[in-house]
């Protein structure tokens, strides 16, 4: 399943597309808009930082600071917490639609 979201970043709004497998993981994040400062906000959305979502299936807290599973971008908390809400929120979508529980 590929769900889209939408989440308040430091630049306004942030559509992303996530990827989930049959089992409730999540197999890609993709940004696809966003309005967050090139070089800084961007950060939160290089291949290195998506990809510690591959895998993630079980929401540990909607505020990335507190979840111990996903490290923030030090500078970018903003634009890393608003992708990490979308991919909470993907998960939990897939969830609600009769996912994995």
């Amino acid at each position: 399943m590929v769900v889209t979201v939408k989440s308040n970043s430091y630049g306004g709004l942030l559509t992303a597309m996530v990827g989930i497998d049959k089992d409730g993981a999540v197999t890609s994040v993709k940004v696809t808009s966003h309005a967050d400062t090139p070089g800084v906000g961007t950060k939160a959305q290089t291949p290195e930082f998506l990809g510690q979502y591959k895998g993630y299936n079980e929401v540990g807290d909607v505020n990335i600071k507190s979840d111990a599973k996903i490290n923030h971008v030090s500078g970018a908390s903003i634009s890393s917490g608003a992708v990490h809400k979308a991919v909470c929120c993907a998960v939990e979508q897939y969830k609600a639609v009769g996912g994995v529980k």
